[in-house]
């Protein structure tokens, strides 16, 4: 309705088509599991049934979940989350709520960005050498071993991104499988808690950028 009202009005297709977009999904449903949980407490009425665990355990659909973020993303259009939600900001200011920017539609901001951040995450694939090429350097099966070289790779261009080059990769890869099973495990679980630490630290940084837990 809203693109035909704008199309007679003459606005460019393209402003038309975002605006119909914003309107038809700015009443995103969010929920919080914490939101879930005094839901139930209420209905409860824990003052005269005391609370049973189990019937506050919070069950996937309850709550929002990452792949009902992602359909939102997918039907809105990354470029346009932001403007989603500033028209669900106007929203609540027009309809007089107390708070126009409550805790949690900047924790539904947090979970977005979290979500269109995903490419930044550290991983093997960063790696300018994959698998298949250490099977046809060091004439390895495929096997696990593959994968705890490349975990030893990765730690160490964290600490040097310059080491992210195809030569000097497979140097170190040789130089590596010279290491027992054993000590390439040791490497790989510091290589994760190195990648864990990076990764919350960012997750921290968005959390303080919405101010929210």
């Amino acid at each position: 309705m809203s693109f035909e009202i704008l199309t007679r009005l003459r606005f460019p297709s393209q402003t038309a088509e975002k605006i119909a977009i914003l309107v038809r999904w700015h009443l995103f449903n969010y929920k919080l599991q914490r939101d879930v949980e005094e839901e139930i407490r209420r209905e409860l009425n824990e003052e005269k049934h005391p609370r049973d665990p189990e019937d506050i355990e919070l069950k996937g659909e309850n709550y929002t979940t990452d792949a009902s973020i992602r359909r939102l993303i997918r039907n809105v259009g990354p470029e346009h989350m932001d403007d989603l939600v500033k028209v669900r900001i106007c929203d609540r200011i027009g309809s007089g709520v107390p708070k126009a920017i409550p805790y949690r539609l900047r924790h539904f901001q947090f979970r977005v960005e979290k979500i269109l951040r995903e490419g930044e995450a550290i991983k093997v694939t960063m790696l300018n050498i994959n698998g298949n090429d250490l099977q046809s350097a060091l004439g390895l099966s495929q096997s696990p071993r593959i994968g705890h070289i490349l975990a030893s790779l990765l730690e160490e261009v964290i600490d040097d991104p310059s080491k992210n080059d195809i030569a000097l990769l497979e140097k170190r890869a040789r130089e590596l499988n010279e290491l027992s099973d054993g000590e390439l495990i040791a490497i790989r679980k510091r290589s994760r808690e190195k990648v864990e630490l990076i990764e919350g630290a960012r997750e921290k940084e968005i959390k303080k950028k919405y101010w929210v837990r």
